[in-house]
């Protein structure tokens, strides 16, 4: 039996797939069926004060830093495609980066 996972996407990725420029219809509604699916990381204290020492050690983005800090405080796997990312050296966090 396979066990059903469990996709869990930060509300900044969220906000960021669903403002895409020029987005279609078909693309919105297939996007927002893919959200159904996942576990939305909302802003919490935690996350806040993560993602501000991801900012003072790595210099990310705030919307960068937002998300890896989701990831780093849910303990889970980071998959990203954004190679700004191989600058971070967190011996507990997965950082998976693949290329599209």
């Amino acid at each position: 039996m396979v066990e059903e996972s469990i996709w869990h996407i930060s509300f900044i990725s969220e906000m960021e797939l669903l403002m895409k420029p020029n987005i279609t219809l078909e693309e919105s509604i297939s996007i927002k069926a893919l959200l159904a699916e996942c576990h939305i990381i909302e802003m919490n204290q935690a996350i806040k004060e993560q993602a501000i020492q991801n900012n003072q050690d790595y210099r990310l983005k705030l919307a960068d830093s937002i998300i890896l800090a989701s990831a780093q405080t849910f303990g889970i796997p980071f998959i990203t495609a954004d190679i700004e990312f191989r600058k971070v050296e967190s011996p507990n966090q997965d950082i998976l980066l693949f290329r599209p």
